[in-house]
């Protein structure tokens, strides 16, 4: 099993119960801008390659997506999410 440990649960409860609640409460979309960020594995080729490679039966991480999300690969775009 993989674990990534990014550090978003001691960052979220830094936050004020009202920083939680504008999050959690944001408009959410899908895309480039939709305003989330989060930390997670590069969503490369090589990446997945890896993962295969080192034989992980499961992957979990504590940010709320295992992948970085904005996207940082150029294929996908914002037209992909429409």
């Amino acid at each position: 099993m993989l674990f990534i440990r990014s550090g978003f649960n001691e960052a979220y409860n830094l936050k004020t119960p009202d920083e939680r609640k504008r999050l959690a409460l944001r408009p959410h979309g899908a895309g480039r801008d939709d305003g989330q960020r989060y930390a997670g594995v590069s969503q490369e080729q090589r990446v997945l390659d890896w993962l295969h490679d080192a034989y992980f039966a499961t992957v979990a991480g504590d940010a709320p997506a295992f992948e970085a999300w904005p996207t940082h690969e150029s294929r996908f775009t914002k037209s992909t999410f429409s």
